[in-house]
């Protein structure tokens, strides 16, 4: 079958920005990047998660009481310290705002919907008549999202088809398998990071960073690449990519907090984990749950 022909679209394409909440860093980053360079988006919609009740964790002090007994005492400081920063992060950080302060500034409209699989928020991301839909943290989009923009891209922070699904970071880095820790700019299909890729980049772990500072590390990598696509996207109505090999690598889903601070205070110590969770997939795995 011969294929279609390229759609036209204007020498900035309509780029709308999807994510699940208005501190997501990758968001915040590529619209500040947006800024710099003077391009605006047509729109940044939030589009929230509520996620299925899990197990019940154990509490801070709980969590905290462990690792100190497990003598992780310094590690446990700069987590801790870590995560009071998250927790008391000021929507108008002037370093890096929150996505409706960053929208406001640049005079972009900020759309907060519930759901856009369903009827109502499917509508309203259909209104932003987006050229390019660049997905960030948001969830698994079903067909009838996908299909209102000819180009959906998803950023992953994973190197593809290696480590597909989610926390793949930690799943590299509990493996020793530093060379395949980064991210993936790639095309958004229904299929769980299985569409073509069209940038990514390995980003190698400085010894004694946590998870979260690696992840920021990636992200920042990440956002001045995008306008390269972009004006791929406007010239050609199209992008070139690479077909990921799906019977190569793993799909991972989930970790638990228990095992991410093993592995980040053993990196921590420049020495590998000495095991990883029960519940991970075989090395060579293409296995994980349904979408």
């Amino acid at each position: 079958m011969a294929e279609a022909p390229a759609q036209p679209v204007s020498s900035r394409p309509r780029v709308v920005i999807l994510t699940s909440g208005l501190d997501n860093l990758p968001a915040r980053l590529l619209l500040r990047e947006c800024g710099r360079r003077s391009f605006r988006p047509a729109a940044v919609v939030v589009d929230p998660i509520i996620r299925r009740r899990r197990a019940p964790e154990p509490s801070l002090l709980a969590r905290y009481g462990r690792m100190l007994r497990a003598r992780m005492g310094v590690y446990a400081a700069r987590k801790l310290a870590r995560g009071l920063r998250r927790r008391f992060e000021r929507p108008d950080n002037p370093r890096l705002p929150w996505l409706d302060i960053l929208a406001e500034r640049q005079g972009v409209p900020l759309i907060q919907t519930t759901n856009v699989n369903r009827d109502e928020g499917l509508r309203r991301l259909r209104e932003t008549a987006p050229e390019i839909l660049v997905m960030m943290g948001c969830r698994i989009l079903r067909p009838e999202a996908l299909a209102v923009a000819p180009l959906a891209l998803n950023f992953h922070t994973g190197l593809l088809p290696d480590y597909r699904g989610a926390d793949t970071l930690y799943w590299a880095l509990a493996r020793g398998d530093h060379e395949r820790i980064g991210f993936t700019i790639h095309r958004a299909v229904e299929a769980v990071d299985a569409g073509e890729v069209y940038y990514e980049e390995a980003v190698a772990p400085l010894r004694g960073e946590l998870i979260e500072d690696l992840f920021r590390r990636c992200c920042e990598r990440a956002a001045p690449h995008w306008f390269d696509l972009f004006a791929a996207f406007a010239r050609d109505g199209k992008l070139e990519g690479r077909a990921l090999d799906l019977t190569r690598g793993t799909r991972y889903w989930g970790v638990d907090w228990w095992a991410v601070a093993h592995a980040e205070h053993a990196w921590m110590k420049g020495r590998q984990p000495a095991w990883v969770p029960e519940n991970a997939p075989p090395a060579e795995s293409a296995q994980g749950p349904t979408a």
